[in-house]
């Protein structure tokens, strides 16, 4: 899997003649339900022809946003470090890493103008996204304005791009999410966190997180 800076790829020509299916969020911890999302675009690049992408960040887009109001916000962990992270989408089939540094500047991006630059410059055919998704200056587009931008968006030439809202995983009735596994690491509750990361959490995550 090779990784690519944001800036890199916003300057063109590392999808040069290979188009794309992407997905994008945080993934702090690649857990269950983030699996699904990353299997339907890996799946789907199969069956399409495409390369299978990713684009996340470096870092937990709200613990910058949060150094931005002061120093009485304490940053959050990732569930698992960026090293794992980047180890579970090469393992999945990702065929490229775009890793964005979640900046002043980029919180100050539009949805449209992310959007634009994702597709054109990705060459992208399919695009995945979980049904939590938002992303745009103030988190302006949420997944359905996402998948009607990008049904709407017109590449060159005549392919449509093809957007799917990904639902969330059950579990016990409901979602598996970042916020759950953490509530599960504070109570103590080890085998529900690694149940829902699909992987074991061992007791002493418990003072990083």
């Amino acid at each position: 899997m090779r990784l690519v800076s944001w800036e890199d790829f916003e300057a063109g020509g590392i999808f040069d003649g290979v188009c794309g299916a992407v997905t994008a969020g945080v993934f702090d911890g690649v857990h269950k339900g983030h699996r699904k999302l990353i299997e339907r675009v890996v799946k789907k690049a199969a069956k399409l022809g495409l390369s299978p992408a990713i684009f996340t960040f470096k870092e937990n887009p709200r613990n910058v946003l949060n150094g931005f109001k002061g120093a009485e916000h304490h940053p959050r962990a990732s569930i698992i470090p960026l090293e794992e992270r980047l180890g579970v989408f090469s393992s999945m089939g990702i065929e490229t890493c775009v890793l964005i540094e979640f900046s002043s500047g980029f919180s100050a991006m539009t949805g449209a103008d992310f959007l634009k630059t994702v597709l054109r410059n990705a060459n992208v055919r399919f695009m995945a996204v979980g049904e939590d998704f938002r992303c745009g200056r103030n988190a302006e587009f949420s997944s359905e304005r996402v998948k009607e931008f990008v049904e709407n968006f017109h590449p060159v030439g005549p392919e449509k791009v093809l957007c799917e809202i990904v639902r969330p995983l059950l579990d016990g009735g409901r979602p598996v999410s970042s916020s759950r596994i953490r509530e599960a690491v504070h109570k103590g509750d080890f085998a529900l966190a690694s149940r829902l990361l699909g992987r074991r959490l061992p007791p002493d995550e418990k003072a990083r997180l």
